[in-house]
């Protein structure tokens, strides 16, 4: 089932000029959820870090890991926050706002949140 997931995703990419890089490390040891570009544009980039609604650092990590390690670093422009909602933690708007709180004012309009929700 993993593989058939990849495959669909791969695909989709693809179909709309994306390429996406996996690396299993990058800059100081450090491992990278997703990292898109653009193809015709190599400069285009997002940085796509990934929680589920139960880490303990889901908070926080927007800030100190997206922003602090991607975006501020000039590494990265772009950042989306992905967190995937099993039904198991804190209400969906909670999530969203409490995240939200952890993103300063100045890199608001270079990160997006998103919620995949996988509950039941």
């Amino acid at each position: 089932m993993k593989s058939f997931m990849a495959k669909k995703r791969q695909g989709r990419l693809r179909s709309c000029h994306r390429s996406v890089r996996v690396v299993q490390k990058y800059e100081g040891n450090n491992r990278v959820d997703i990292n898109i570009k653009f193809r015709p544009n190599q400069n285009y980039e997002v940085q796509i870090e990934c929680k589920t609604e139960l880490h303990p650092d889901l908070n926080s990590a927007v800030r100190t890991q997206l922003i602090d390690k991607y975006i501020k670093s000039n590494s990265v422009p772009n950042g989306v926050y992905l967190v995937f909602n099993f039904g198991r933690g804190k209400s969906l708007d909670n999530i969203i706002h409490e995240v939200s709180k952890n993103i300063p004012e100045s890199y608001q309009a270079l990160v997006a949140v998103f919620i995949v929700d996988l509950g039941k």
